[in-house]
């Protein structure tokens, strides 16, 4: 630039203004449930929950994109009618209860609850709001969710996401 020596900047808080204005620079903050979060908080839970539970489940939860279709949520546990529910018919609760072993989700018990849960669940919501029963289901890639899902229904097209981003891409979060 044909300057020996560039001389030392000193830049001052109206300049730096100026500069963001003039460059449409804004400053921005991290909101919503981000910033609020208590990490601390969010570290020491896992270890305190397990000391509290004495009985594994696993639940699945299910909606659209606009949150409009809830279906029931799917319980899987070991028992089919643990004991705090003896007296309880377990066809009226607000829940598809599931039952594996390890309470675990499996690939024969995913293409039962494909059958048996989703898709009854999918096609009334349907009707009800008097949409097509055409239904893209993404799912994320973990073992238990059997590949012959995806040609399962004419009409719902299965999706697994790629190995290790659920994390990055989690539809549910």
């Amino acid at each position: 630039m044909g300057i020996a020596e560039p001389k030392p900047f000193n830049d001052s808080s109206g300049w730096l203004h100026r500069f963001k204005r003039r460059n449409n620079i804004t400053n921005i903050n991290i909101g919503g449930e981000e910033a609020s979060a208590d990490r601390v908080a969010a570290g020491d839970f896992p270890p305190f929950l397990c000391e509290l539970q004495n009985e594994r489940i696993t639940v699945l939860f299910t909606t659209n994109a606009s949150g409009t279709c809830k279906p029931k949520l799917s319980v899987i546990h070991t028992a089919r009618k643990p004991h705090a529910y003896k007296n309880v018919d377990m066809s009226k609760i607000n829940v598809h209860w599931l039952t594996s072993r390890k309470a675990w989700m499996f690939s024969a018990l995913s293409l039962s609850w494909f059958d048996d849960c989703f898709i009854p669940d999918v096609k009334k919501f349907c009707e009800q709001k008097n949409v097509p029963f055409k239904i893209l289901l993404l799912l994320d890639n973990a073992p238990g969710h059997s590949p012959l899902l995806m040609d399962c229904h004419p009409n719902v097209k299965v999706i697994f996401l790629p190995p290790n981003t659920t994390s990055l891409i989690q539809p549910m979060d």
